[in-house]
């Protein structure tokens, strides 16, 4: 008995043959047969194009009116129904995967982490600012008057970090 080749490219897309698509689908043979004879796009003779399926399953389950009650359907169509949400979940959850994979998300504790360092260093950086401004107003006022601008600018710039931070989380003023 001669084995199925499952994919082949026609056309420049990779087909999958029906053998393939039912097994990817989880139905039979006679199901994608069927499926043909409501419309659904192939490529060729025995072969498929897996976008194309996937679009016209999706645009099948969107012509459904929104008052039908799934639990009332034919159970062929709640089938298909509930196997074109399973195809959904399980192409968002790889998407998910792939782009962790590729590091477009971070660990949240380590967001977390470099935030915090991040704001230690700018709190840092804004209270040595205020040494740096007392430091050059000194030469053009009494030392007196120089330090009083240094612990006001001192009081605005704490004042401003803890409106921006109470208790770790963001304050709106």
């Amino acid at each position: 008995m001669a084995k199925e080749v499952g994919v082949k490219i026609i056309e420049g897309k990779t087909c999958l043959s029906t053998g393939f698509l039912a097994d990817a689908f989880g139905v039979t043979k006679k199901t994608v047969n069927q499926w043909e004879k409501k419309g659904c796009p192939k490529i060729s003779h025995g072969y498929w194009y897996l976008p194309d399926v996937l679009k016209w399953r999706d645009e099948a389950n969107r012509q459904m009116p929104e008052d039908v009650d799934i639990e009332t359907m034919p159970i062929t169509y709640q089938k298909v129904f509930y196997e074109t949400q399973l195809k959904k979940a399980q192409t968002e959850n790889a998407d998910l995967k792939n782009a962790i994979a590729r590091g477009d998300y971070l660990l949240k504790s380590d967001a977390i982490a470099e935030l915090e360092r991040y704001f230690i260093i700018f709190k840092r950086s804004a209270l040595g600012l205020v040494s740096k401004i007392g430091v050059d107003i000194a030469p053009y006022v009494d030392e007196v008057e120089a330090r009083r601008v240094e612990n006001k600018i001192r009081e605005t710039i704490n004042d401003a970090l803890e409106q921006f931070a109470e208790n770790g989380i963001c304050k709106e003023t």
